[in-house]
């Protein structure tokens, strides 16, 4: 195995490799094996599971430089560029995946090795590939590279039956120009390699394995995101004044009516006014023609439904009939659930 330091995390195998742009030492590795932490091997068949582990010197955040900006407000810092490309005993390219996205969590940032995913069990599988970022729950899933897929830029690529193939990894972080977001480099990189001997017998396990995988990633990813977000800082506010002239009660009542059944309100949070109505109108329009008003106060609905805990953040909003508001109704600015072990907590200390 080649060891400038590679992860790869893709397809039936997934596949990721550290890219750096100072030199390689015998400080920095990946190493792969069949189980997390388990003995290295170099070389793989097609029916068994893969993980693999980089270790750097110092930090993964200093070693890739993740606090460094890249300029681009839609791209976290904290991602590492994963490419995976599988070659023939001869270097030629037979397919692979090129500029995907690995999400390190804080642990594995501030830490000196980092575990990830190269073809997992699926009950196992955890570590965030997304294709873009920033990440969210609904693209963060493991990367996949099937062997009798016409993935590869829209070609099957020929396996032979019982022939090795070297999977090359590769993981950077790119340098580029803040003022058009040009790339410029890598901060560093590095890159490994193992072999893997295909048999075309394990494709239908390692195609459902994929399937199975990346449900599992999804299911983690939107749990980790809702663990990190904790509980809304608005928990623990003193309810201020509703000046949009409903009571809590009423306000309650228009929440429940916009909601789907059994959904339980816990507790209701008016954060202090910043003004009065504000009117929208249609700037289009030759008249100005009004559209609604919305109070200019935020509410914070803390509820639950079907055995999970939810966050709403909104205010009350009136559209314009034509000569007069309609009816209060609540339009929201957010929704998202909260961590059951939050939520839980926190209500069991209201209690008491």
């Amino acid at each position: 195995m080649k060891s400038k330091c590679i992860s790869i995390a893709h397809g039936i195998f997934a596949l990721v490799l550290l890219v750096i742009s100072h030199p390689a030492t015998a400080q920095e590795k990946i190493s792969f094996s069949n189980e997390r932490g388990g003995p290295i091997k170099q070389k793989f068949k097609t029916n068994e599971h893969i993980y693999a582990r980089v270790e750097v010197p110092g930090t993964i955040k200093d070693f890739f430089g993740t606090d460094n900006s890249d300029g681009r407000n839609q791209y976290p810092k904290d991602y590492l560029i994963l490419d995976v490309i599988v070659t023939d005993d001869q270097d030629n390219e037979l397919g692979g995946i090129y500029k995907n996205y690995l999400k390190p969590s804080a642990s594995e940032l501030n830490g000196k090795l980092m575990n990830f995913d190269i073809y997992p069990e699926p009950s196992k599988a955890s570590t965030v590939i997304a294709s873009i970022v920033p990440f969210t729950s609904g693209i963060a899933v493991p990367f996949y590279s099937v062997f009798d897929q016409s993935s590869f830029y829209g070609r099957a690529p020929a396996y032979k039956e019982g022939s090795n193939y070297k999977v090359k990894v590769s993981l950077s972080r790119w340098k580029l120009d803040p003022s058009n977001s040009y790339w410029m480099g890598t901060y560093s990189s590095c890159s490994g390699e193992f072999t893997m001997e295909y048999h075309a017998s394990d494709l239908q396990k390692i195609m459902k394995d994929g399937k199975d995988a990346k449900e599992m990633v999804v299911t983690n990813s939107k749990r980790k995101e809702t663990e990190d977000r904790g509980l809304p800082k608005e928990w623990n506010l003193k309810s201020a004044k509703i000046g949009s002239g409903e009571s809590e009660e009423e306000l309650k009542k228009i929440f429940l009516s916009q909601e789907p059944n059994q959904t339980q309100i816990i507790k209701v949070i008016a954060v202090p006014a910043e003004g009065g109505w504000v009117v929208y109108t249609d700037e289009k329009s030759v008249y100005r023609k009004i559209l609604f008003r919305w109070f200019n106060q935020t509410l914070v609905f803390f509820y639950k439904r079907d055995g999970k805990y939810y966050c709403a953040r909104g205010g009350v909003r009136q559209d314009y009939t034509g000569d007069s508001y309609g009816k209060s109704y609540l339009k929201w600015e957010e929704k998202f659930e909260v961590a059951s072990k939050f939520m839980e907590q926190a209500i069991k200390s209201n209690a008491n």
